[in-house]
């Protein structure tokens, strides 16, 4: 499988540049998608998110996205890239939306135009997103603060549920749980 990394919010790419490497050394071909925003900064819409990811990626892929990168991904794949999507793993991803995204409001990132009213609950992407018609996993943790196990828990019809335990947010990028999980994941679907 082709491998597509994809960054949360306000997350630079190079954050994914570890997994890349782990994934590559285990025989995988991965790449990283840098979504345009403030410097290295992921900040825009979903929308325009799937914009890039669609000019990026043309030929069939298991998508991989951190955060935010997991709604670019679940959104890709019910839309313009269905047919260029053979499975979404998705980590830290608050499919429920997340309660935090409300302290990004008050801090103001609400005001560079960003996707962070997306990410509350009960947005109108978060309403938005559907099944998939390949498999949708969801890692998740319960010690991560910023999205809460409740938020990324899927639906039993929707996809599979993988919690890790003991792993942060940020962590779900370089912890070798998440990394296990995700290579069993690519060889059960080869």
């Amino acid at each position: 499988h082709q491998v597509i990394l994809l960054p949360g919010f306000f997350q630079p790419a190079s954050a994914l540049e570890r997994l890349r490497a782990r994934l590559e050394a285990a025989g995988h071909s991965a790449r990283i998608v840098a979504f345009e925003g403030i410097g290295p900064y992921s900040v825009r819409p979903v929308e325009a998110l799937v914009r890039q990811l669609d000019a990026a990626l043309k030929t069939p892929a298991v998508l991989v996205g951190h955060s935010l990168g997991g709604l670019v991904a679940r959104a890709f794949a019910q839309g313009v890239g269905a047919d260029r999507v053979e499975g979404v793993v998705t980590l830290g991803t608050p499919h429920r939306g997340t309660p935090t995204a409300l302290i990004g409001v008050l801090m103001g990132f609400g005001l560079m135009r960003s996707s962070i009213y997306e990410l509350l609950p009960y947005s109108r992407l978060v309403r938005s997103l559907r099944p998939l018609p390949v498999p949708l996993v969801s890692l998740y943790s319960r010690a991560d603060l910023v999205c809460p196990w409740w938020c990324s828990r899927l639906s039993s019809e929707v996809g599979l549920n993988l919690e890790l335990r003991g792993v942060g947010h940020t962590e779900l990028l370089e912890h070798a749980r998440v990394f296990n999980a995700l290579r069993t994941l690519l060889e059960d679907w080869a």
